[in-house]
Formats: structure tokens, C-alpha cells, sequence
């Protein structure tokens, strides 16, 4: 069901490490240019004895193919531009592909797909993509910190050409997660994800009241939501500014007015809070 873009069900209340780490996967293959799984079909049928339209069949259409495998199924998923630290870590498991599928050589290196968050660096634990009528959102559950699974390859057969294990489960430690939105009338479709993602993944208290009904239900609780807000922008290395923390609660599906900022100075004089008490 997660893993459905077009189910429009009730999201669970957990996921298991296992379905976060495929949910890395299934995003990252659809993201692998369709062209290089062509290549890679081609080079293995070929290798197989297979004879070809196009008769030639160099170790080219492998390598590539394993450069784009690695990116794959190394966890987290890499989704914001890469370090040296990030493509040396790469091309160590893309060597390891290598070997298990019988070459020798330097791997060949290639634009990865994406960035799909500006962060740089930036890595996902889970991803999770809803489609409606209108477009889609994407939901990037990043990491704090984690271990990368040590992985097993095998040698490919034209049957099983993408043949890996996990050899060892993920440990991960999730942090606030980047939407993507994409196309008209999704907005609230983000807002809905991004409550469930806080509430059920990250176990945060997600304060205030449903979409629509209003802001928050005492001072108390407002003033709670705005330092949580600003706490987490702590956390990520960002000045807790008025703007910032406007967005913040926008993307956290607490306000969709079109500026956030006048809705967080309403919310302000309203409940007659000084932003001293916010980030004192």
C-alpha cells in the first residue's frame, strides 16, 4: 500500500525498517534512466551468447549500469548533491558490483538522477510518492544519522539481472522530511502527509487542529507548537527567525495561507505571545 503512489488509503500508524528501506529502492528505480536498464538487458543477453541485432558488446553498458545500480541500493538513499565523501563511498560499492559480475577495470561515473533536495549531501531513509488527479507528492524522509546495510552481491542472469541481498538490517534516526510538490491542488494532499510523517515516524505531538478548523485550541498550546518550531530549526543548523518559523508551520500543515509570516504575527497578537518567550 505504501508503496502504491495511486492508493488514496488510510496510512499506517508504523514502518518497519524493511519497507523504509524499500521504499528507497522502489523510488530509486524509477528514477534510473530507462535507457541504461535497456543497455544493461542488452549486455547481459549478450554475455549470455544471445545473438543481437547490434552485434557489439563492450563492458561499457555494465559499468554504467552499476554505477546507477550502487546509487540504488546504497541506504540511505542519496538525494541531495553529492560530496567527494559521498561519490569516493559510491564508487567503493559500484567496485564491489563490479567483481561480483566478473570485471575488472574502473568503474565509469556518471550524472546521478536528481538532486531532489537542495541539501546538500542530503539523504533519505523514506520515501514515500501519493499521485492525484492533479500531480503528485513526493515525501523524503531524511536522516539524522544511520549505518549504511552491508550488501551481498550476485552475479547476474538474464532471468534475475538485478541480483542483491541486504545482509544486514538498517539503523537509522529520521529527522523532518522535504516535500515536493508538483503540479495544482496538492497542497493539502502535502499537509496530510507531512502530519502523518510527523506524528507516526517522528512520534511529535502534532498540535493544533485539522485544516481548516481554526489555528489552536488555548495560548499554551500555540506557544508549545512555535517552540517545537523553532527548537527544530535549532536542530537543523538554522537561525529560528519569524519567517523561518512561519514556513516551518506551513510545511508542517498548519497553515496554508499564502503568507505564512501574517498568519504567525496574527497568532502573535492574538494570544498575546512575545517572540522572546518563542525562542528565549
Amino acid at each position: 500500500m505504501l508503496l502504491d503512489p495511486n492508493d488514496d488509503g488510510a496510512l499506517p500508524d508504523h514502518v518497519s525498517a524493511e519497507v523504509a528501506l524499500t521504499s528507497t529502492l522502489v523510488f530509486a528505480g524509477k528514477a534510473i534512466p530507462q535507457t541504461v536498464a535497456d543497455a544493461f538487458d542488452t549486455a547481459l543477453q549478450a554475455r549470455g551468447g544471445q545473438q543481437l541485432d547490434d552485434p557489439r558488446l563492450t563492458a561499457t553498458d555494465l559499468r554504467l549500469a552499476a554505477f546507477y545500480f550502487a546509487w540504488r541500493i546504497d541506504w540511505p538513499l542519496l538525494v541531495g548533491p553529492p560530496s567527494e565523501q559521498d561519490l569516493d563511498h559510491l564508487l567503493a560499492l559500484v567496485q564491489l558490483i563490479l567483481r561480483a559480475w566478473g570485471l575488472d577495470g574502473s568503474p565509469i561515473t556518471v550524472p546521478l538522477p536528481g538532486p531532489f533536495v537542495s541539501e546538500p549531501g542530503a539523504r533519505a531513509g523514506f520515501v514515500l510518492e501519493r499521485r492525484t488527479t492533479g500531480g503528485r507528492v513526493v515525501l523524503f524522509g531524511l536522516v539524522r544519522e544511520a549505518s549504511t546495510p552491508a550488501v551481498r552481491i550476485f552475479a547476474p542472469t538474464p532471468n534475475q539481472p538485478w541480483r542483491f541481498e541486504w545482509a544486514t538490517p538498517p539503523e537509522g534516526v529520521l529527522r523532518e522530511p522535504v516535500l515536493i510538490q508538483e503540479g495544482l491542488g496538492v497542497k493539502e494532499l502535502a499537509q496530510k502527509l507531512q502530519r502523518w510523517y510527523n506524528h507516526h515516524l517522528l512520534g511529535r505531538a502534532v498540535r493544533g487542529r485539522p485544516l481548516g478548523s481554526g489555528a489552536f485550541s488555548s495560548r499554551q498550546e500555540c506557544l508549545a507548537t512555535l517552540r517545537d518550531a523553532a527548537q527544530t530549526l535549532r536542530q537543523q543548523g538554522k537561525r529560528p527567525t519569524q519567517q523561518a518559523v512561519a514556513d516551518l508551520l506551513s510545511e508542517w500543515g498548519l497553515t496554508a495561507a499564502a503568507q505564512p509570516l501574517d498568519t504567525l504575527l496574527y497568532w502573535l497578537r492574538h494570544y498575546g505571545i512575545s517572540w522572546r518567550d518563542v525562542v528565549g
